[in-house]
């Protein structure tokens, strides 16, 4: 993602359910190294229309893993819980690695 530009990886994914609305997320940091694990950890933040979704094992490492977090345009759409699924963003992570 381009900080500088403010431009976002992707938009995120969305599904109806039952219990109301599911947010897809990508399974693994953005750089692929570290699937998002009750161990390995990841943290969700909102703002201004954006999902920061950040790989807390990049961050542990030493240094820092640079590009680890997705960023995805969110809108203004409220979530009523999270799913992990790779297979949603296989395109969007093949656009990226292209792009680098």
């Amino acid at each position: 993602m381009d900080l500088a530009a403010g431009m976002p990886d992707g938009r995120a994914l969305y599904r109806p359910d039952v219990a109301g609305t599911v947010l897809v997320l990508p399974a693994r940091c953005r750089r692929g190294e570290h699937p998002f694990t009750a161990a390995s950890g990841y943290r969700i933040r909102q703002e201004h229309g954006l999902l920061y979704v950040e790989c807390l094992a990049c961050v542990r490492l030493f240094p820092p893993r640079l590009g680890h977090s997705w960023v995805l345009q969110a809108g203004p759409r409220r979530f009523d819980s999270v799913e992990l699924d790779d297979e949603s963003y296989e395109q969007l992570r093949e656009s990226l690695d292209a792009g680098a």
